[in-house]
């Protein structure tokens, strides 16, 4: 696979990868967005409830000081003031007085003898209530309960006070609550104890003290701003529903979200809540939408910066490719002019040393700009993949000695010293070409950076057992910092430092020579020393399969 289309496969990898993670965080958030608006539309449904219930309470609390404050004006106990009070409520229904000094209370209002009709029909269904003084007596918190059954009799009421559940709520020692049943309407009876002992106790109206309680409930379909699309019904102590308020259109369908009962003396009573199923809408389509935007728009930018870096890459390949002809076109002249350099210089008598010397320099100019041409070549074959090793039998040492031949005037001239110690005359197998490039960058770098160690030291070493042969080049220059050894290899990397300051160089080198070794089958290192660079090659010089 070629290296574009390695790069397309990565980058579609990594954009794949990428917007799938962004995917499932996206997901997450929208899923913990979701609770919370569930959690915080639960939390306005509670309020909204938890608003309408206080506001029963506050009615029934005021109604309880209301009746307490009539049974005090009430407790001279004369007919007239009590039929006269019951004429102008319009909320009690029956008055009940009773002297509650002894075991048994005695009937002070209404007297058999005086009553009405109503009165006497009145006592007659609650003859039993008025005939069981436990009822008027502290009960516990467990007590505080109103009846949900049909009890046209009393008979199981009187029974199940002996069990600890009673019908009746005692706020304290002189006030309470009764709830009684007459047919399938459930009445409410509020008695307060007065400090003469005697027992006042009222019969309410039920349809008033709902028409008084829905008074007080909100009426504006609009009320619940905070929840528009939804209702509240209040049912009574028969399931029935009372009263709604809300903008919410509920349907028999529909089921309740959350219902709270309302406090005593209505304590079968409660509020249920409705609401729009949609009300909670979720955030995924605006998370979708967002997450579709932000990967269209990371797509779109990795395809642009992929085009650009192709765009870049074509233009250096095409900026190589000319670098490359040029150097090829180079190369032909370049040889002709040392052929003829070498010609002439033969020809050039002894005492014209000025000649010779011009001559000298053309030869060793050219000689350097051909190891030039010979690294861009290599480079750019390196570029392309196509650096090829091709072996053939020969002498390492001879090589070598070739090389050094080829720097020994410009070598002279710096005044450097090349010391050869070759160990290795077997015939074996290597690249000429690549050996002598090898050497031709580490003695030309040598010769620039170090000339004033003014010595050079090269061995070589055959291991039949390896086969490889090693090769050191050691100079006695001011060497390479630790910090440039680590970057010495990498194309283009020159070190800063006194030493190439004013130096020429194209910084592949070095770069070419590690690569030719290692496609040689072995490699090129910095090897530690104390003064100087000394740099070891290794290279597989085993015959070809």
């Amino acid at each position: 696979m070629h290296k574009p289309a390695k790069l397309k496969v990565l980058l579609a990898l990594l954009l794949m990868l990428t917007i799938g993670g962004l995917g499932w965080v996206s997901l997450q958030l929208q899923e913990n967005e979701d609770i919370m608006r569930v959690h915080q539309h639960q939390r306005l449904i509670d309020s909204q409830l938890q608003a309408t219930i206080v506001t029963v309470a506050n009615y029934l609390q005021h109604l309880e000081l209301q009746l307490m404050a009539d049974a005090q004006r009430l407790n001279q106990g004369s007919v007239d003031p009590t039929h006269e009070y019951l004429a102008r409520s319009p909320l009690v229904n029956q008055l009940v007085v009773m002297d509650s000094n002894n075991s048994k209370h005695s009937m002070l209002f209404p007297l058999l003898w005086r009553a009405t009709n109503k009165e006497r029909k009145f006592l007659k269904q609650t003859e039993e209530i008025w005939a069981n003084n436990g009822l008027f007596e502290r009960v516990s918190s467990d007590e505080l309960s109103a009846t949900t059954g049909n009890a046209s009799s009393f008979s199981s009421l009187l029974s199940a006070r002996q069990k600890n559940t009673i019908t009746s709520a005692v706020l304290g020692d002189a006030s309470g609550w009764l709830n009684w049943y007459h047919g399938a309407q459930q009445r409410y009876i509020f008695w307060v104890r007065n400090g003469n002992d005697r027992l006042v106790a009222f019969d309410l109206i039920p349809a008033r003290l709902l028409s008084d309680l829905i008074n007080r409930l909100p009426n504006d379909p609009g009320t619940n701003s905070t929840l528009p699309h939804s209702a509240i019904r209040l049912f009574n102590s028969q399931g029935e529903n009372s009263y709604q308020w809300g903008r919410y259109p509920i349907a028999d369908k529909d089921v309740s979200v959350n219902k709270l009962y309302l406090s005593r003396p209505l304590t079968n009573w409660h509020l249920a809540f409705y609401d729009d199923p949609q009300a909670v809408e979720s955030a995924g389509f605006v998370w979708l939408l967002s997450f579709l935007a932000f990967a269209l728009a990371l797509t779109g930018l990795v395809v642009f910066l992929y085009r650009e870096q192709q765009r870049g890459l074509r233009d250096a390949e095409q900026r190589v490719s000319f670098v490359n002809q040029v150097s090829h076109e180079l190369k032909t002249p370049l040889t002709n002019i040392r052929m003829y350099a070498e010609l002439l210089e033969e020809q050039v008598p002894d005492d014209e040393e000025k000649a010779r010397k011009y001559l000298s320099v053309i030869n060793g100019e050219s000689i350097r700009l051909s190891r030039l041409i010979e690294n861009v070549l290599n480079f750019s074959r390196s570029q392309r993949e196509k650096l090829q090793i091709n072996k053939k039998s020969g002498v390492i040492d001879e090589c070598v000695e070739q090389c050094l031949n080829t720097f020994s005037a410009s070598l002279h001239n710096r005044g450097m010293q090349c010391d050869f110690l070759g160990q290795s005359k077997d015939v074996v197998f290597f690249d000429q070409a690549a050996l002598e490039q090898i050497l031709n960058n580490l003695l030309s770098n040598a010769e620039k950076y170090a000339s004033k160690g003014g010595k050079i030291n090269i061995t070589s070493k055959y291991s039949d057992d390896q086969g490889e042969v090693f090769i050191q080049v050691r100079d006695y220059g001011e060497g390479v910092d630790k910090q440039a050894k680590a970057h010495i290899f990498k194309p283009f990397y020159r070190a800063k430092s006194s030493l190439t300051e004013g130096v020429s160089g194209t910084g592949i080198g070095l770069s070419i020579a590690r690569e030719l070794a290692q496609k040689h089958g072995g490699d090129l290192s910095l090897l530690e020393s104390d003064s100087g660079c000394c740099f070891q090659i290794n290279l597989d010089v085993s015959p070809l399969d």
